[in-house]
């Protein structure tokens, strides 16, 4: 890939000018140094795509193997809001059986684009810009987490930064091509998650207060509908087809701060430990109030975009739309925070020898933090499902295997999945807790989204009492740990 050096001439009175242009070929090394992180982004996302499914990427398998017969059916017949529509198409057109990491290729493919697309929009602003915008999108493990999981954020994340690429482009440079790919864009990333809502609103807001450099895409009227005619249509078309038919699922309830305080410290590589994610915090929270201030006076009225994509991700929690909400409803604006603290280092990067050391401390900081996030990650995955339900087997004697848990509907979905898949000749029976104390099932299964030390033994509704056996970890931001218990003799 070339890393070279693409700088737009200056915007007479913007207050967020590019670094000069160079003269010559980029610095010996600085292409070198850009295909070396890009080949680690690509490392960390495919690597993060080899550890087991958890239940929200069961789930979508199973809701498209039940309910899915066309593609037709995704939007039709699929009442829930695990059904991400671009996602759902993809495990159709793939089908059953497939090795688990496959099903994650796709949101692989979208994390690399969305790195080489961040890449592109940063170095506009030049070479420290365009490098530094590369390394944190490359490596935040919020970002390598949700690249690699079979879902609909990856692609999300992936459009909105494209798109955000994209109308900066149109409202600095207008073309034909911009204003047929946009569209096409805004529409693909309403169909891969709602999440990608706050992000079309902040889009939409620019182009109607950005100010285009002429040409043909100024007329206001026409611009609006080449631009919008699609992702509006698209958005209507989901609401009436199937979004305002939907159930939605449930999960632990944490509060607002907590979340937004993980969300700051998986993206910028801190881990909650003695407060770091609430540094975390303050840290993307003044970033973010830089970039916007030092976008201001741009003619294009950028630092609106910024503004609304910062902030309308906040109105579901605050006015209380669901009761639960958790870092991945905030993913699509992670880039744009990056974007701005790419920014901002690079801005500081330009004014002299002591900046620079500060900036390479920051940046030193964050991939340490990042890749021991990852590096944790890579270790325990999404949950080890697939070992917990091999030692309950292998300790079965190859009778029928008698299953509870603490939670039915998570657990027996999960044990169920990979006991179909891994031992297809495995009998085997789920005992709902409600008939807990009716029965006496061998083994119970407890889950939990903290790493609790495990209690040795415990009395279950059957009274009889169960004893601790094992313990299959999770790391990160999806899955939670299992606790295996046999139930003693006697």
């Amino acid at each position: 890939m070339n890393c070279g050096e693409v700088v737009p001439a200056p915007v007479a009175g913007s207050g967020d000018r590019p670094s000069p242009p160079p003269t010559g070929r980029p610095p010996a090394g600085y292409a070198a140094a850009c295909a070396t992180v890009l080949l680690v982004a690509v490392v960390l996302r495919v690597a993060g795509a080899f550890n087991d499914l958890w239940l929200d990427e069961i789930w979508s398998l199973d809701l498209v193997r039940t309910s899915v017969t066309s593609p037709l059916d995704v939007f039709t017949a699929v009442r829930h809001d695990n059904n991400h529509w671009l996602n759902s198409l993809v495990l159709y057109a793939l089908g059953p059986g497939r090795p688990l990491s496959v099903y994650r290729l796709p949101a692989v493919g979208f994390g690399i684009a969305t790195v080489v697309a961040g890449w592109a929009v940063g170095r506009r602003g030049g070479r420290a810009e365009g490098f530094v915008t590369l390394l944190l999108l490359g490596l935040s493990y919020l970002l390598v987490h949700y690249s690699s999981e079979a879902r609909g954020y990856a692609p999300a994340v992936f459009f909105a930064v494209a798109g955000y690429g994209l109308m900066r482009r149109q409202l600095t440079a207008p073309s034909r091509a911009g204003g047929v790919l946009f569209p096409v864009c805004a529409a693909l990333g309403v169909v891969s998650h709602l999440t990608f809502v706050p992000v079309y609103a902040g889009l939409l807001l620019w182009s109607v207060v950005g100010r285009p450099r002429g040409g043909w895409w100024a007329d206001p009227a026409g611009r609006m509908i080449r631009l919008h005619a699609l992702p509006l249509a698209t958005l209507a078309g989901v609401y009436f087809a199937d979004l305002r038919y939907q159930d939605v699922g449930g999960g632990p309830v944490c509060p607002l701060p907590a979340v937004l305080r993980q969300t700051a410290g998986w993206a910028l590589g801190a881990p909650p430990a003695g407060g770091l994610d609430a540094v975390a915090g303050a840290v993307a929270v003044a970033a973010a109030g830089a970039g916007v201030w030092l976008a201001r006076n741009r003619p294009d009225r950028e630092w609106v975009f910024f503004a609304a994509v910062l902030t309308l991700p906040l109105l579901p929690p605050l006015l209380r739309l669901r009761p639960d909400f958790y870092p991945r409803y905030f993913l699509t604006s992670v880039p744009f925070v990056l974007i701005l603290l790419a920014r901002v280092l690079a801005r500081a990067w330009r004014r002299g020898a002591a900046a620079r050391a500060a900036v390479a401390v920051v940046l030193a900081a964050f991939c340490a933090g990042n890749l021991a996030l990852a590096a944790e990650f890579f270790r325990a995955g999404r949950g080890q499902y697939r070992a917990a339900v091999a030692y309950i087997a292998a300790r079965s004697g190859g009778g029928e295997v008698v299953v509870t848990g603490d939670h039915d509907f998570r657990n027996r979905t999960v044990f169920a999945f990979y006991a179909a898949r891994d031992f297809p000749g495995m009998r085997w029976r789920y005992v709902p807790y409600g008939e807990w104390a009716a029965s006496a099932p061998r083994w119970a299964v407890l889950h939990a989204f903290e790493g609790v030390s495990p209690v040795p033994e415990f009395t279950a509704p059957n009274g009889r009492r169960y004893a601790f056996r094992a313990m299959f970890p999770y790391a990160g931001a999806s899955g939670w740990n299992w606790y295996i218990y046999e139930m003693e003799a006697g």
